[in-house]
């Protein structure tokens, strides 16, 4: 992540018609580092060759932060997960009409 200076995530959040809502959130790039220091667990009754696992990062209260996923499968994908979002900054958000089906 040394390379980086800023992390952005641009999601869909609603598709339920007639609005379209979006929004653009940063990631405090301080707080993906504190990932260095998750709560590591495998999942050992996977049935996967190769284990998946979580990482937690928590607070000093123990509420969680945010969670990695670790996918064992081919593609070995790293996913964040329940970011709370009053620890990043949303930027902007949009909502717009569909078009009519």
């Amino acid at each position: 992540m040394r390379s980086y200076e800023r992390i952005f995530s641009f999601r869909k959040l609603r598709t339920t018609p007639p609005a379209l809502y979006y929004e653009l959130v940063e990631i405090p790039k301080a707080l993906l580092l504190e990932s260095a220091q998750c709560v590591f667990e495998v999942c050992e009754d996977s049935e996967q060759y190769l284990k998946p696992g979580y990482g937690y990062v928590r607070d000093t209260a123990g509420n969680l932060k945010f969670e990695l996923y670790f996918d064992a499968g081919s593609e070995r994908k790293l996913r964040i997960q329940k970011l709370r979002k009053d620890l990043c900054k949303v930027h902007a958000t949009w909502t717009f009409d569909s078009a009519p089906a």
